[in-house]
């Protein structure tokens, strides 16, 4: 531990494109991470700058996308069957700590600020 630092703190960084399933589990993991004083940042390289490098492939943006699923905690009052909702795939992320980069170009300055806010965040607490 440094001077005036937080004990043992671990960061962690996860590069993808974001496309996730069972995020109750990742929730869960995530609380698991904070518990164990590790700090997960969720880098999220959108699919608009994919479609840059390869014109015929058409991927949307992360925040055009669509969650599609059925709620068994509400009910259609006609069919008695779970409700279906449509919600923005990003409402709801399971990682609290996330940084959307849309140009892979400007990756290395986001994880190097993120870096930077990390040894901040050490350094106060």
């Amino acid at each position: 531990s440094g001077s005036g630092g937080v004990d043992v703190v671990q960061l962690m960084f996860i590069v993808s494109d974001g496309r996730l399933s069972d995020r109750e589990s990742l929730r869960r993991l995530v609380r698991d991470a904070q518990e164990k004083r590790q700090l997960i940042a969720f880098i999220l390289v959108d699919g608009v700058c994919s479609s840059k490098q390869n014109p015929n492939e058409s991927r949307k943006s992360i925040f055009q996308v669509q969650k599609v699923e059925y709620l068994r905690s509400l009910f259609d009052q006609e069919s008695s069957k779970p409700k279906l909702t449509v919600t923005p795939y990003m409402e709801g992320f399971p990682f609290p700590f996330y940084s959307v980069v849309q140009d892979v170009n400007s990756l290395p300055l986001i994880l190097a600020d993120a870096l930077r806010q990390w040894f901040e965040l050490v350094n106060t607490t």
